[in-house]
Parts: structure tokens; sequence; C-alpha cells
């Protein structure tokens, strides 16, 4: 299978998909953009921009990120 131009990482993530997994696992943050961009280790500023659809704010190493906070928390992103 080939990967998109557009893809994120390996699995082929869209810039739009990474933003539905982003907003899923913002609930689990108690929908606080704060919280989520500290467990993420980025500034709300930029979480806010990857929330609203922004494709320049997402790269490989925030995927990775969000899919594994996911997991911890028990978050379904599929």
């Amino acid at each position: 299978m080939a990967i998109e131009a557009s893809a994120l990482d390996e699995r082929g993530t869209t810039p739009e998909q990474a933003t539905e997994m982003l907003q899923k696992l913002l609930h689990a943050f108690e929908n606080d953009k704060g919280k989520l961009a500290v467990a993420l280790g980025r500034d709300e500023e930029e979480v806010g921009h990857a929330l609203s659809g922004n494709s320049e704010a997402f790269d490989d190493d925030l995927v990775m990120k969000i899919r594994g906070l996911a997991q911890q928390r028990g978050v379904d992103l599929e």
C-alpha cells in the first residue's frame, strides 16, 4: 500500500484524521486545551491550531504522541 504524499506518518494518517484523533483525545482531558497541551509537550496555541484543522500544526511526532496518550487514557481513536 502506497502512503499518500500528505500522510503524516507511516500509517498514512492524513491531517484531517489527525485533527479528528486530537479532538477525541481532548475529551479525555476534560476538554481543557491547556491540560492536553502539557500532556503532548506542546504549547496551547499550537494545540489550538491543530484542533481547528490547521494541517501545518501536525508532524509525525505529534501524531505518535496522540496515539500514545489515547492508548494510556483508553480513548478509541478509530
